[in-house]
Parts: structure tokens; C-alpha cells; sequence
């Protein structure tokens, strides 16, 4: 006989389902394939023997390499289009001067669009050949990520962090570079000489045009452990109206 003391009691009535049930799934069936779906199963799931988060030692290796090209945007964006030339899903970095003028390819790029080539809504083995392209020319020793589940991607429609450009400031992409720089010190260091840096240029970089809460997404890319996970929907942190800037 089944001992039943240790069900709830709406369990306990005639008729109630039985958590324990052997005619289908049972709740706690229910609830593995929830804590296993491919969202959450880097954070949840049944992984006892696997670190999780492994993902996160290749962000910061490539967030670091990035800051070398800090004042050698030109070769970041050059090697970039190379890539781009034997690589799909890249040919949305283009330019503009008008809203109705040819597009042309991007001549600067800031590091939350750098990263974004990989972070965008196509599959993940695409994701993975960008981001080994995007390590090989920073010069990153650390491995791709068999996975990259549980980490945001950034809307197609919105895979810049500044528009065109004459919608975008003649400061834009510096603050970007910025705000970049200063998080990278702020995460390393408590000291409230950093903070304040930080939040001055966090609040220069949040006035750009094709900047919102995509902000947040890339500081989380860059340094995951330091900055929380931005949890409202992608689709939801890039609704704006009058949006001109690169996408594909």
C-alpha cells in the first residue's frame, strides 16, 4: 500500500492527483523539464558533475582583449568585416549618412556591438563560429563554449548600440568606450573613485541613441559576474519607435 503521509493533503482526498502518480507524468516530472529547458538548464538543471557558467571565463577573456583596441578602433572594425567576408550573419555592420543615402561598411565600432556579432538571435552553432572568428582575431586563448544557453541575445532588429550616422553624436561611440573601460575598473576594484567613473559614464552612455536597457545585456556579457542579468525580454528592452541604426 502506498504511504501517502508524506503528500500534501489535497493529494490525500479521493480523486486528487497523487504527486507520485504512475499514470503519466508527475509534478516533480513536470518540474525537471522545467529547471532542464534550454533557458534554464545552465542555472537549474541537472548538471551535479559540471561547472556551470562555463560560458562566462570566454566573455571575460574577450572583454579583456577588447580593451586593447581601445585606441585602435580601426583594426577592430577592419578585421571584424574580414571576418565578415567568409562568415555569415555579420553583413548588417553598415553605415549610412542619410535616412535614404547607400549603406556602407561600418569605418567604427564600440565593444558592446563587438561582442553583440555572437549574442545575436541565430543558432547557436552560428553563434559559436562567430565568437571563435571574433577570438582569433582579439587574440583569446580561452575556448569557445560547447554552450551558450541562459546567455541574452540581443534583437536582430537592434544589433547596434549607436545609429546611423546622422543620428549619432560625435561623442557616441567614445562614451561607449567609456562606459566599457570604466565597468571593467569598477568590477575589479570597490574603491568609490571607480563607482563614481562608472556612473558618470553609465549615465552619458544610457542617453545614446540605440542605447536603452541593451546597455545592461552588455555589461552582463562582459563582466557577468559583476553586473546582474537583465530580465525583462529581449523584445521588450528594444521596443522604440524611430530606431535607425544597423540591423540584419
Amino acid at each position: 500500500m502506498r504511504d501517502r503521509r508524506y503528500e500534501p493533503a489535497c493529494a490525500r482526498r479521493r480523486g486528487a492527483p497523487s504527486l507520485r502518480s504512475t499514470n503519466g507524468p508527475s509534478f516533480m516530472d513536470d518540474i525537471t523539464r522545467f529547471r532542464n529547458d534550454s533557458f534554464r538548464r545552465e542555472r537549474f538543471g541537472d548538471h551535479p558533475n559540471e561547472q556551470r557558467f562555463l560560458w562566462t571565463r570566454f566573455y571575460e577573456a574577450v572583454a579583456e582583449k577588447i580593451l586593447d583596441y581601445q585606441s585602435d578602433r580601426t583594426s577592430l572594425i577592419e578585421g571584424i568585416h574580414e571576418i565578415a567576408s567568409r562568415v555569415n550573419y555579420l553583413s548588417y555592420l553598415n553605415d549610412k549618412d542619410s535616412p535614404d543615402a547607400d549603406r556602407y561598411p561600418l569605418k567604427d565600432i564600440d565593444p558592446f556591438t563587438t561582442m553583440g556579432t555572437f549574442n545575436r538571435s541565430i543558432t547557436d552553432s552560428n553563434r559559436r563560429k562567430i565568437a571563435a572568428e571574433i577570438a582569433n582575431l582579439l587574440g583569446v586563448d580561452v575556448d569557445v563554449p560547447r554552450s551558450l544557453e541562459g546567455v541574452p541575445r540581443a534583437n536582430n532588429q537592434r544589433s547596434c548600440f549607436f545609429g546611423y550616422s546622422f543620428d549619432r553624436g560625435d561623442g557616441d561611440m567614445d562614451a561607449l568606450w567609456d562606459v566599457f573601460v570604466a565597468a571593467g575598473q569598477f568590477a575589479g576594484s570597490d574603491q568609490s573613485a571607480y563607482r563614481e567613473k562608472f556612473t558618470k559614464a553609465y549615465e552619458t552612455a544610457i542617453k545614446i541613441h540605440g542605447v536603452k536597457w541593451n546597455l545592461s545585456i552588455g555589461l552582463y556579457w562582459a563582466y557577468p559576474w559583476d553586473f546582474p542579468y537583465p530580465r525583462q525580454s529581449v523584445t521588450d528592452l528594444h521596443k522604440e519607435t524611430s530606431w535607425h541604426g544597423c540591423a540584419g
